[in-house]
């Protein structure tokens, strides 16, 4: 018998990146490609994945980061994180510098379609469903940075 009270261990890091243009805080939503918009209900994802064998939670974050949009730690601060909800952990992180999807070595394209800098509103609204509480959370600390 599973105890309701059991701890979630988390699967999977990653970062949601945010980005100032002219008075206003961004967030990077990767457009995602069309069986997974149908499958989790939403247009867009954000850099995130699953850990490795021995991978930190952090470490895996970063490494999605770099295999998805081609950001090295060099390219974004962390501003704030980690923060959980059910299988993911999530940084929130700043960055001038727009992504490039990079080729998926296993699959021969990039994993998402595109790329919008969206308002925080906007990704919230049109996110992956189950990315909701992680994307909530990070356009709540979004606002603390204007």
């Amino acid at each position: 018998m599973i105890s309701k009270n059991k701890k979630i261990i988390p699967k999977g890091a990653g970062i949601i990146i945010m980005r100032r243009f002219g008075d206003q805080n961004k967030l990077l939503g990767l457009i995602g490609p069309n069986y997974l918009q149908k499958k989790h209900n939403g247009k867009f994802d954000v850099p995130k994945g699953c850990l490795d064998p021995g991978e930190s939670f952090f470490n895996c974050a970063q490494r999605e980061c770099f295999e998805e949009v081609d950001y090295t730690k060099d390219d974004y601060s962390i501003l704030l994180g980690p923060w959980q909800s059910n299988n993911l952990r999530i940084w929130l992180a700043k960055t001038d510098k727009d992504p490039h999807l990079k080729i998926n070595q296993k699959i021969g394209t990039p994993e998402h379609l595109g790329y919008e800098w969206v308002t925080p509103e906007n990704l919230l609204e049109n996110c992956y469903e189950y990315l909701k509480p992680c994307v909530s959370w990070a356009s709540d600390m979004a606002k603390l940075y204007v």
